[in-house]
């Protein structure tokens, strides 16, 4: 800022004293230094007035895209990505004072912007402010402004779960601009919408063609990896097996995730021996976030059980696990609460029904009723309450499974009726009388 105000006051000629005031007035909006931008601003009116010799200082210069009213809009935009709430009305103002200034459309575009990012979007606000714009740049497809336009209004059918909308904006588009900057993004919207209208054909067919047009985009990762989701979905195991080892292959930021889903797909499968393979390699690896950490451990004991039908060693190796798990620190809360239903689970399939009850007495006493139950916590109280039901039951122990269902029925979970009922039936069937006030 101070030197291009340096340059300014050394200029020999307008032209060179408009550019440096410019640019000083544009660093000056960057630096947050407004009382400077205004006294530049007011020169740069003030030369532009001299150099148009007559012609408005709004539009003197507009060639070089150095005018005060290109300053005006400049601080608007700064406005808009600060987040400024004045932003949108500067956007209307600039809008209406310079309706020939070559950026008009650029402020149109913007006030389009911001009222798809209302909290609910200003969607039918959005469409009016970009048909103004396609209408000042008329049929020129060259316009780069023209490609914002097309790809805003991707946004309002976003903005509307309007997927089919977004598939017919994005198609168009890519015809009409296959090698623009916003194109993978744009084919990437499209393979989504097709996905998320459960058109899983389609959608695996746009994905792989985003990873092969777009090889070196951000969005090639991510479309590998989303194609290999809709495959599954197609139940072409196969193809998503193939499809994630060829992303794992390449090491990048999704090679890990890819990695998971390959060892998901293989259960899927059957294919229990080569997933736990797969599981154990990414546990061996360094630098696991510790969510992933205890994803993966879960993965494998779950593989465990599941080999556990065959070779009664598996649900050993499970048991391990999950004993060493829980012995952890961070083994705390709803994790804590998972591992110690799948112990539960395993000692059970072992046919150690008195460690299991005990499991699953483990699980639910480190609820505090007093509380209120957090969602992912329940899934696991309640897997471990009910288990203890059952194997209550199962050693004849009635007056303690129907206490057992009353407490689950007082946790307050989506499953607190069923548990009363559970305890209802329990009593009447046994004609267990609770005399408890």
């Amino acid at each position: 800022m101070a030197k291009f105000q340096r340059a300014a006051d050394l200029a020999v000629s307008l032209g060179d004293r408009r550019r440096a005031l410019y640019n000083g007035a544009v660093a000056a909006i960057k630096a947050g230094e407004l009382a400077v931008y205004s006294s530049l601003f007011a020169q740069l009116q003030s030369v532009s007035d001299s150099e148009g010799q007559g012609v408005p200082s709004a539009s003197a210069g507009s060639r070089s895209g150095e005018t005060a009213a290109d300053l005006e809009l400049d601080l608007a935009m700064e406005k808009v990505v600060s987040g400024d709430a004045s932003a949108g009305l500067d956007l209307a103002k600039f809008t209406e004072a310079y309706p020939d200034h070559p950026r008009w459309v650029e402020a149109q575009v913007a006030l389009a912007e911001l009222a798809l990012l209302d909290s609910p979007p200003r969607v039918k606000g959005a469409e009016s402010a970009l048909n103004e714009a396609a209408k000042k740049i008329g049929g020129d497809t060259s316009s780069e402004v023209m490609q914002r336009v097309a790809y805003t209004r991707l946004w309002c059918r976003e903005a509307e779960s309007d997927w089919k909308g977004v598939i017919e904006v994005g198609q168009a588009f890519l015809k009409a601009w296959p090698q623009a900057g916003l194109s993978p993004e744009i084919h990437m919207k499209v393979a989504e919408s097709f996905y998320r209208m459960e058109d899983y054909a389609n959608a695996q067919t746009q994905f792989e063609l985003v990873a092969k047009s777009y090889p070196g985009s951000e969005f090639a990762e991510a479309a590998m990896f989303s194609a290999g989701k809709a495959a599954m979905n197609l139940q072409n195991v196969d193809a998503a097996i193939g499809v994630w080892e060829a992303l794992a292959a390449q090491e990048g930021n999704l090679s890990r995730a890819a990695r998971l889903q390959q060892a998901m797909a293989k259960r899927r499968e059957g294919k229990e021996p080569e997933a736990l393979k797969v599981v154990n390699g990414l546990l061996a690896e360094k630098n696991l976030d510790e969510v992933t950490r205890r994803l993966l451990i879960f993965e494998k004991v779950e593989l465990h059980i599941q080999l556990g039908a065959k070779e009664e060693k598996e649900l050993a190796a499970a048991v391990g696990v999950l004993e060493q798990f829980l012995k952890g620190a961070d083994a705390k809360g709803a994790w804590r609460a998972r591992g110690g239903y799948w112990l539960a689970y395993a000692l059970r399939k072992q046919k150690e029904d008195v460690a299991a009850l005990k499991a699953c007495q483990g699980v639910v006493d480190q609820v505090d009723l007093a509380q209120a139950l957090d969602p992912e916590s329940a899934v696991w109280y309640y897997r471990a309450g009910f288990l203890a039901i059952e194997l209550l039951e199962k050693s004849g122990q009635w007056e303690g499974a129907a206490r057992m269902a009353e407490r689950l029925a007082q946790a307050g979970g989506d499953r607190a009726i069923e548990a009363k009922d559970v305890a209802t039936k329990i009593r009447l069937e046994r004609f267990l009388w609770d005399d408890r006030p």
